[in-house]
């Protein structure tokens, strides 16, 4: 059996999924994208979020979050309000 096809075609599916995705929107320079890509990012940053109260995990042997980094949720939630914004403004993601 020959496995240089598969490898090729893996290595194709992991490069595609690896491609950076960028904003565009047809007629819009660099510049206002820029603009518009920072307006949206301090406006999710901007956006309330709820306090996050020390915890431990059930078992007890886990270490305390000491809330000096923004957890996973927060970074999320901050993801999903700058791609709203970016598409209520008319951009869409596209692979470079």
């Amino acid at each position: 059996m020959d496995l240089k096809p598969a490898a090729c075609l893996a290595l194709l599916l992991v490069t595609a999924c690896a491609s950076p995705m960028d904003w565009s929107k047809p007629g819009v320079t660099q510049e206002a994208i820029d603009a518009d890509v920072r307006a949206c990012r301090l406006a999710a940053e901007r956006y309330p979020v709820s306090p996050r109260l020390p915890s431990t995990p059930p078992s007890g042997t886990g270490t305390r979050s000491t809330g000096t980094d923004l957890d996973a949720d927060t970074q999320l939630a901050q993801a999903q309000r700058l791609d709203s914004c970016m598409r209520s403004r008319g951009y869409q993601l596209v692979r470079k």
